[in-house]
């Protein structure tokens, strides 16, 4: 929950870009032409053979010990970077790619990942991000390989091949819809989700009488200040906020823990461990997309995330999401991650265990009440300032200052699944995740509500490319609610982490219709988060 931090350089251009497709919302040429096919792409032939390797079995407590076998190559491939590998393995494997550049200057190493269980492995070479370490014309030198598993191995490399495989622009806005919903994401932000709005709801986002922005549905214009009529709500603030995944492992230099570049934060450097994040670094580095399908109603991206607490450190992982739809005011999303940092000693460390971020989920402020059914009673809670905390929540809660509140509720206590974030009519965003060790809510900063003509004059500014006498619209504000379904897991190398979730726009009693329907179904069931397999913390049944 570390995501509230300020940082005062938020100003790379494509931001402002984003900024304002957020405010006016896709346009009707955006929703039938910016999806991307993929089945236009070719691809040349670098490699191909028979020859089977033999690897050495994995030594968990010295990972480079049982060295590598290489494959030498001398390929020049130019400004192409969609790498395609067809193998055999009998174990997982994990690998670099090397490369340099044209002229000898420049040299990178990038660490893959080879399931023991797949025979095609695809991936995007860094060159497109902020902070690529690959963004020059390449010679390819070399490929190198390590056996991970705990017996010895066998692998054929069958075939190697390159393809000039094209993606949208790294800060170009990609919209995924269905007849009630739209979703915005951006390779810029590792497909995480940047952008909720319910169409077929007449929903808005106005400022009233005393100042405040105000988000409602069926609203008068005639009788409010109009901010926006396609309401986003998700806070996109910095990029640790937006909704994704956020995983955490307490390694150090111990475990072979050695990033590049620490950060500081004063008074949080207690708070910094190894932190995979799904959309960049609070530097504005951004992460390296993997693979990606991209339809008008279908979203898939992998991505090798950044390390939060480190500047431009990627993560030796691989995050998977799926975006799609439901009925009505309906997202569902699949997640999966693996982990392939080869830290040593992380099932033995008793600190192992944390509550990773499944995902964290950044609404946007007037939605400044935390609704949640617990088996005490419902939670309806703004806890402002003046109400004592004994009569303002059915549960514990954690007051962090005036007008702000945390709630970490053990998923025993709660009478239903998810929780929302909502206004003062019961509307809002709601999150749905089966299975999940405790569900987190809570309003980050001092202030529930939001003056608009003071916060423009603070933050249009400097912060942001609005004129001076446009109304910032909430998603561009630091004050937000904050929710996460969070599961107690260890992260263990190789071993997959995979779970569903769903969102829903609307008001509490349709949140609770949508959600108990899709667990009906099964849609989202997350059975592998029961099993006690070392790994969860406890078996919930």
């Amino acid at each position: 929950m570390k995501k509230h931090m300020l940082h005062s350089s938020f100003t790379l251009l494509s931001l402002v870009f984003f900024l304002a497709a957020c405010q006016n919302g896709p346009s009707s040429s955006s929703e039938e032409n910016s999806y991307y096919t993929s089945e236009s792409y070719e691809f040349t032939t670098l490699f191909q053979g028979k020859e089977t390797k033999t690897l050495a079995s994995y030594d968990k407590a010295n990972p480079t010990a049982n060295g590598f076998v290489n494959y030498a190559l001398d390929y020049d491939i130019g400004m192409a970077n969609y790498l395609k590998m067809e193998y055999q393995a009998s174990e997982n494997i994990v690998g670099y790619f090397d490369y340099v550049s044209q002229e000898g200057s420049q040299s990178n190493s990038e660490k893959f990942f080879l399931s023991k269980d797949e025979t095609t492995f695809t991936t995007f070479l860094d060159a497109y991000r902020v902070g690529a370490y690959g963004a020059f014309a390449k010679k390819l030198t070399g490929i190198r390989i390590q056996n991970v598993g705990t017996a010895e191995a066998s692998f054929v490399l069958r075939s190697l091949s390159i393809s000039d495989r094209s993606m949208p622009h790294s800060d170009s806005m990609l919209y995924v819809s269905s007849p009630s919903m739209i979703v915005g994401t951006s390779f810029q932000y590792g497909g995480a989700i940047q952008y909720v709005e319910r169409t077929d709801l007449d929903i808005c986002e106005y400022m009233d009488a005393n100042g405040n922005i105000c988000i409602d549905r069926d609203i008068d214009p005639r009788q409010v200040k109009l901010v926006n009529d396609r309401v986003n709500f998700v806070n996109i603030y910095d990029l640790g906020r937006e909704i994704q995944a956020s995983y955490y492992l307490n390694a150090n230099e111990k475990n072979g823990y050695h990033p590049k570049t620490q950060l500081s934060y004063s008074g949080l450097d207690n708070l910094v461990k190894y932190n995979p994040i799904q959309c960049g670094s609070p530097t504005f580095n951004t992460p390296q997309i993997i693979d990606f399908i991209y339809h008008k109603d279908y979203f898939w991206v992998k991505v090798k995330p950044l390390d939060w607490f480190y500047d431009n450190d990627p993560c030796s992982g691989y995050m998977e999401t799926t975006i799609s739809f439901g009925n009505d005011g309906v997202i569902l999303v699949d997640n999966s991650y693996v982990d392939f940092s080869q830290f040593v000693d992380n099932e033995e460390n008793p600190l192992v265990y944390n509550p990773q971020e499944t995902p964290a989920t950044m609404t946007v402020y007037p939605l400044n009440y935390f609704y949640c059914e617990t088996k005490r009673g419902t939670i309806m809670d703004q806890n402002t300032s003046g109400i004592p905390q004994s009569e303002s929540v059915l549960t514990s809660a954690n007051q962090t200052g005036s007008g702000a509140y945390y709630y970490s509720l053990f998923a025993s206590t709660l009478k239903y699944d998810w929780m929302a974030m909502v206004n003062e009519n019961y509307f809002g965003l709601g999150i749905c995740m089966e299975n999940a060790d405790h569900y987190v809510g809570s309003h980050s900063y001092a202030s529930t509500n939001y003056y608009a003509e003071a916060m423009n004059r603070k933050i249009a500014p400097s912060r942001f490319s609005f004129e001076e006498s446009d109304i910032i619209p909430s998603y561009a504000a630091y004050n937000d609610g904050y929710m996460c379904p969070g599961i107690d897991r260890k992260m263990i190398d190789f071993v997959p982490l995979q779970y569903s979730y769903a969102l829903c726009v609307g008001d509490t009693q349709t949140m609770g219709d949508e959600f108990a329907a899709l667990k009906a179904s099964g849609r989202i069931a997350n059975e592998s988060l029961l099993q006690a397999d070392g790994i969860h913390s406890w078996p919930k049944r």
